[in-house]
């Protein structure tokens, strides 16, 4: 068995625990810190960062950290992208955007966006660079 990395959040940023038995865990760190002197950042302490979730990318040999990213009021709706070497970081932040500019809630539609990429980029003309 491999090993396996959980994320969580709090104002700190994203903490990355990994385990090869799912038993014992071990803490690797703050791998996405918060942003703490410019408010208006994505990854402010004010802001809202939830349920990240990080795949690998084969053609750019990168991990992508894919997480709900939200404005205090919850209005922001947008899907943040932060990538890194090593899926225990440190990740860099790339951005957030609304994924063919709708609302993006939960970022386990990214699976289903990496299944229907094609089918998405070519009824939308869209592209995601990060997938």
């Amino acid at each position: 068995m491999g090993t396996w990395e959980c994320y969580r959040t709090d104002v700190t940023g994203v903490s990355c625990y990994s385990s090869k038995d799912l038993l014992n865990w071990k803490f690797e760190g703050i791998v996405l810190p918060a942003v703490k002197d410019d408010e208006k950042h994505d990854l402010h302490p004010s802001k809202v960062l939830e349920r990240p979730k990080v795949i690998y990318n084969e053609k750019t040999k990168k991990f992508v950290m894919w997480a709900h990213v939200e404005s205090a009021d919850y209005s922001k709706a947008c899907a943040g992208v932060a990538v890194s070497d090593s899926p225990t970081g440190t990740f860099t932040y790339v951005g957030s955007f609304r994924p063919n500019g709708a609302m993006s809630r939960d970022p386990k539609q990214c699976s289903l966006m990496i299944t229907a990429r094609h089918i998405s980029s070519t009824r939308r003309k869209t592209t995601l660079p990060y997938i």
